[in-house]
């Protein structure tokens, strides 16, 4: 067709035309853990955070498991994980089954995070902002928000200690209230 452009649009589908749900983990990584799109991940961080999108002009999507100190210690592995030119570190995960202690994990994940910044020697200025995103799909809170997020605050005044702190939760099942 004369003068009509192709759709650019990507679509992740099967060969019998099924179109695969960004709710399971390896599509979801397809869509925003791909250097191929980023162009979606910093859309979807600009509109999760409040912030422009410019602020994302440079973004590196970075290995996801999180290093163990110690052979015994957990290991985590994260969905997604992308770091700002800042030096801010972002978390995005994705849960579809109900799990027990999702704040628990997201703290545990948080923390690691946090600390692979530095090495013994290093001093706490070097320490930068890191965000969880957790997208839920099941009841993660008593809260009736799609979005709801969590900072580092003194609790009778709201005074925020510091910035370094931010998880949010994109709680699915409260998509309609």
């Amino acid at each position: 067709m004369a003068g009509s452009k192709k759709s650019k649009r990507k679509q992740i589908s099967t060969d019998d035309g099924f179109l695969m749900s960004p709710k399971v983990d390896f599509v979801f990584k397809l869509i925003f853990g791909d250097e191929k799109n980023k162009d979606l991940l910093i859309a979807f961080l600009s509109a999760v955070l409040g912030v422009p999108a410019e602020d994302f002009e440079w973004i590196e999507i970075i290995n996801s498991e999180l290093l163990r100190e110690f052979s015994e210690d957990k290991k985590g592995i994260l969905d997604v994980r992308a770091m700002t030119k800042q030096g801010k570190q972002i978390d995005i995960e994705i849960q579809i089954l109900p799990t027990e202690f999702i704040p628990e994990r997201t703290m545990f994940y948080w923390s690691k995070m946090y600390i692979s910044q530095v090495k013994p020697g290093d001093t706490y200025d070097l320490l930068q902002k890191c965000i969880t995103i957790n997208i839920v799909d099941f009841k993660c809170t008593p809260l009736k928000k799609l979005h709801s997020s969590y900072h580092l605050t003194e609790d009778s005044t709201g005074y925020r200690l510091t910035d370094i702190l931010e998880v949010h939760f994109l709680d699915y099942p409260n998509k309609n209230r």
